[in-house]
C-alpha cells in the first residue's frame, strides 16, 4: 500500500511539472484609434468617423488568434459597436465570419 501511494504522489508531482510549460502567454493588446472624413450617407454632408478601441493579439506555435472592440462615433451623432475574431494556423484563416482563405 505505502508503494503505492508513493507511485501516486510521484505521477502527481509528475504531471503538475509537465503542464507548467503548456500554459499560455497573455494576449497583447493594441489600442485602435483611427477617425477619418467620409461622407454621412443619410444627408451628403461631411461628417467625422472615429473607430476606438483594443486589439488582442496572442501567438503560440505558429497559430495566431486576434479579437478586437470596437466603438465607432460620428459628428453626425451616429454610433455603434464592432467586434472580430480571426485566427491563423499558417495553412488556413478564419475570421468571425466564418470564411477560410
Amino acid at each position: 500500500m505505502t508503494r503505492f501511494l508513493l507511485m501516486v504522489a510521484v505521477a502527481s508531482v509528475a504531471a503538475v511539472a509537465l503542464a507548467a510549460p503548456i500554459s499560455a502567454d497573455a494576449p497583447t493588446a493594441i489600442p485602435i484609434s483611427i477617425t477619418f472624413d467620409d461622407v454621412d450617407p443619410c444627408t451628403g454632408e461631411i461628417h467625422t468617423v472615429s473607430f476606438d478601441g483594443v486589439a488582442y493579439r496572442h501567438e503560440h506555435d505558429g497559430r495566431v488568434v486576434a479579437h478586437s472592440d470596437l466603438v465607432i462615433t460620428t459628428t453626425s451623432g451616429m454610433s455603434g459597436m464592432a467586434s472580430k475574431k480571426r485566427s491563423s494556423t499558417g495553412r488556413c484563416s478564419r475570421s468571425s465570419r466564418g470564411t477560410c482563405s
